[in-house]
Order: C-alpha cells, then sequence, then structure tokens
C-alpha cells in the first residue's frame, strides 16, 4: 500500500511538472512573439517592405539635413542681398553728395 501512495505521489508531482513545464513552453513562445513584433517594428518587416523606426529615422535626417543646407543657403543670399543694398546705398549717397557741391 505504501508503494501505491508514493507511486501516486510520484505521478502527481510528475503531472504537476509537466503542467508548469508547458505553462513555461507558453510563456516563453509568448516572449518570443512579442520580440518578434518590437523587432519589426524597429528594422522593418522584409515581407512587408516596410523600413521600421530605423528607416523613418534615417528618412528624417535626410530632410533635417536638406532643410539645414537650404537655411544655410537662405542666410548666405540674405547677406549678399543686405550687402548689395548698403552697397548701392552708399553709391547713391555718394553721388547725391557729388552732385549737391
Amino acid at each position: 500500500m505504501e508503494i501505491t501512495t508514493e507511486i501516486t505521489l510520484m505521478d502527481n508531482r510528475l503531472s504537476t511538472m509537466e503542467d508548469k513545464l508547458a505553462e513555461m513552453e507558453e510563456k516563453i513562445d509568448s516572449i518570443d512573439k512579442k520580440l518578434n513584433q518590437v523587432v519589426e517594428a524597429l528594422v522593418g518587416n522584409k515581407l512587408t517592405q516596410n523600413g521600421g523606426l530605423v528607416k523613418d529615422l534615417q528618412d528624417i535626417k535626410t530632410k533635417v539635413d536638406k532643410h539645414e543646407e537650404l537655411a544655410k543657403k537662405l542666410r548666405w543670399s540674405w547677406a549678399v542681398v543686405i550687402g548689395v543694398a548698403a552697397f548701392i546705398v552708399l553709391v547713391i549717397k555718394l553721388i547725391i553728395l557729388y552732385f549737391s557741391k
């Protein structure tokens, strides 16, 4: 009788361990799926040809670089316009001064 009780107890323990193992496998599968989703969000999905956040950040950086280059050109253009305008004003003042004498 004692051996039967021990066997039953060991069967119960083994069954409990198998249940816990199955539960852990499910949790690992869930974590794996979530990790794959995170990776797809970051680097994209080959199937949909989506570049993910990394590609989006690269596109944004490219656009920012273009805007900075345009802003630099506009600053230089305004500096040239102001310089030319100042030169024209100086020439006009000199002409007026020359003819007013």
